[in-house]
């Protein structure tokens, strides 16, 4: 809720509370204390009250700044209202029966009750249209925000591949579980050929609505590329180029690609600030970690990027992923963290790739106790077959 509604909201607070002067006024049966200057300072500090710690109520000094105001104002007013007493006694039958008169002329039990009366309606009367204006734009306003975030999310949805990629020769499988009902995580795992498949993630600063149309137009960029047959460095050139573009110096992505070539048996990597690629070679138990020593996408304009080169060989293994995944917290405050990730990814044994990524995400959701997590989290693991 912005500024300005939260006014109109404090308005509508504020006439729904003064309606307590007329009621409190109204209370007793007979009006001769009344006066005027202390019915509107009831009415108004009440409304004022109740508005100004809707309004101001987020610091603590303005809460007793204002009720402070509030009681001097009660107190003031109480004083105005409180009947003066006779200075003798003896006179107490002629003033019970000069109030009488005043009662049956009208003045002041008579007009007064009545104009009391329809300034409490009004009170309660505007502050309920009040209210439904505010209710009605914030009604708009949600519906608007729920359609955009439909739309993000159709967006999001068509980042991703359809489902696992499975040849003769490999086998790859991802998941993402954004934190926000738009995440900032994207995957791809792209057929160039039959003898070459392209694995991309990547992780924008940040989630929601704004990260998943940044992601969108990353993965825009990395097909644009490939379609002109451009090398996996060329290509994380122009990402990074792209996204420096549309974006200001606080909004940066995390990029990697692996390019998996059975024909040439290469498995060639480019990372842009992205966590570390797990390798699990098929004659060995040992984890290496593979990244290019780069800056994040968006963050300079001008990076020299590079690629790093591994032997692809039947029986070995990579394992791709977001920060969300080491940075997801115990119910006390426990980071998952890489060791124990390095450790699920050197000891699991899933018979599939797919079966590989459910097991990693149930793992994380016992670590965390289906808590929810605080960034978005994505894996892909790759199978070489043959």
């Amino acid at each position: 809720m912005d500024r300005r509604e939260l006014r109109w909201l404090a308005l509508a607070v504020g006439l729904a509370f003064a309606a307590f002067g007329p009621l409190i006024t109204l209370m007793p049966a007979d009006l001769s204390s009344f006066t005027w200057p202390s019915f509107i300072t009831i009415t108004l500090s009440s409304g004022l009250l109740a508005g100004g710690i809707l309004l101001y109520g987020y610091k603590t000094r303005n809460i007793i700044l204002i009720t402070v105001l509030f009681t001097a104002a009660i107190v003031i007013s109480g004083l105005a209202m409180k009947p003066k007493s006779s200075p003798r006694s003896q006179q107490a039958g002629s003033e019970q029966a000069t109030l009488q008169s005043a009662s049956t002329t009208g003045s002041p039990s008579g007009a007064p009750r009545k104009a009391i009366g329809l300034i409490g309606l009004f009170c309660i009367a505007a502050s309920y249209g009040v209210f439904l204006q505010v209710v009605s734009k914030g009604l708009r306003a949600k519906g608007a925000l729920e359609a955009e975030i439909s739309i993000a999310q159709s967006i999001q949805k068509s980042l991703l591949p359809a489902g696992t990629v499975q040849t003769d020769w490999c086998q790859i499988a991802g998941m993402t579980i954004p934190a926000a009902d738009v995440g900032g995580d994207y995957f791809d795992i792209i057929q160039l050929d039959e003898h070459k498949i392209l694995v991309a993630i990547g992780d924008v600063s940040g989630h929601g609505v704004g990260a998943g149309i940044l992601s969108a137009m990353a993965k825009s960029a990395l097909y644009s590329q490939l379609e002109s047959h451009k090398s996996i460095v060329e290509a994380m050139d122009i990402i990074n180029k792209t996204i420096y573009a549309v974006t200001d110096r606080k909004t940066f992505m995390t990029f990697c690609l692996l390019l998996l070539d059975h024909r040439a048996r290469t498995a060639k990597l480019v990372s842009a600030g992205h966590p570390p690629v797990l390798y699990k070679a098929s004659d060995s138990a040992a984890i290496k970690e593979l990244r290019t020593p780069n800056l994040g996408v968006g963050m300079r304009r001008e990076t020299q990027f590079r690629h790093i080169e591994e032997p692809l060989q039947a029986g070995s293994s990579f394992f791709l992923y977001t920060d969300g995944i080491f940075e997801a917290s115990s119910p006390n405050g426990e980071e998952f963290g890489e060791a124990r990730l390095q450790e699920f990814f050197r000891t699991e044994n899933a018979p599939t790739a797919e079966h590989f990524c459910q097991d990693a995400i149930e793992l994380i959701r016992n670590f965390t106790s289906e808590s929810s997590m605080q960034d978005d989290t994505t894996l892909v693991g790759v199978r070489i077959t043959a």
